[in-house]
C-alpha cells in the first residue's frame, strides 16, 4: 500500500512468506524531513533512518575497561572449566540425593524434628 497525507507518506509490501518492507517520510515539527526504509523478515527488524541518533565513540578509558573486563570475563570461563549435568530422571534416586544433600548441610528430617520436639514436651512436664 501506498498513502500521502499534507507533508507525512508512507509505503509497505509483504511478501507471501510474511516478509515486511516500507519506508516512510515526514516534515518534523522542527521543519526537517524524515525519511526511514525498513525490513522486517526472519532476521528480525532492520531500519535505516536520517533522523537516528549516532553511538557515540568509545573514550580510551572507556576501550581500556572493555578491554580488562572481557579479558577478566574469559579467564573466568576458562577457570570454570565445562559443567556436566547430572540425569535425575529417575525420581527416587533425586529425592534420595534431596535428603543427602539436606543431612550434609545439617538439616534435619520432618521425622527426626518432630521426635525431638516431643521429647522436649516431656522433659519440661
Amino acid at each position: 500500500f501506498v498513502y500521502h497525507v499534507g507533508d507525512s507518506e508512507r509505503e509497505e509490501v509483504r511478501s507471501e512468506s510474511g516478509e515486511v518492507s516500507g519506508r516512510f517520510a515526514f516534515v518534523a515539527p522542527e521543519g526537517n524531513e524524515v525519511e526511514a526504509k525498513y525490513e522486517a523478515d526472519e532476521d528480525g527488524f532492520r531500519v535505516e533512518s536520517n533522523a537516528l541518533p549516532l553511538a557515540p565513540e568509545d573514550t580510551d578509558d572507556v576501550k581500556a575497561a572493555k578491554e580488562e573486563f572481557f579479558a577478566a570475563y574469559e579467564r573466568a570461563l576458562e577457570a570454570a572449566g565445562s559443567y556436566e549435568y547430572e540425569d535425575y530422571s529417575d525420581e527416587e534416586s533425586s529425592e534420595e540425593s534431596s535428603e543427602e544433600s539436606s543431612e550434609e548441610y545439617g538439616e534435619e528430617s520432618s521425622e527426626e524434628s518432630s521426635e525431638e520436639s516431643s521429647e522436649e514436651d516431656s522433659d519440661e512436664e
